[in-house]
């Protein structure tokens, strides 16, 4: 992304703040669970391990190296959250998960406040 960042912990840490809010679709590819996940700043491609229930990212694409069928993906996904995060109950049990849903949501949609319980704008 030529951020200008030379030190390991510098990249580390823009990832974590800017780029690790991500949704993500499982697709089986050679016999494995492949991952394509979208994220504010690009796609991350990586494998999911079912029996550790873990996912990897391997590999970063940055929006200005992707391709229309990515961005179709993209906007399938992000409606996909949206339309969970509608019906999200954000008392009780489901709290937690719909706060997380909407700080993705808001993290794609560039909007990401970080306060927690901030939801959707």
């Amino acid at each position: 992304m030529k951020l200008g960042l030379d030190k390991p912990i510098d990249i580390v840490t823009n990832y974590f703040l800017y780029g690790s809010h991500a949704v993500y679709q499982i697709i089986n590819k050679n016999d494995k669970k492949c991952t394509l996940g979208v994220s504010p700043n690009g796609f991350l491609l990586g494998e999911f391990l079912q029996e550790e229930r873990f996912l990897i990212n391997k590999t970063f694409v940055s929006r200005d190296l992707t391709y229309d069928e990515q961005g179709e993906t993209e906007k399938k996904l992000i409606g996909r959250l949206e339309m969970d995060i509608m019906r999200a109950n954000f008392t009780g049990n489901g709290a937690e998960k719909a706060r997380i849903s909407s700080a993705v949501f808001n993290g794609l949609a560039g909007d990401y406040i970080d306060k927690p319980g901030a939801g959707i704008r």
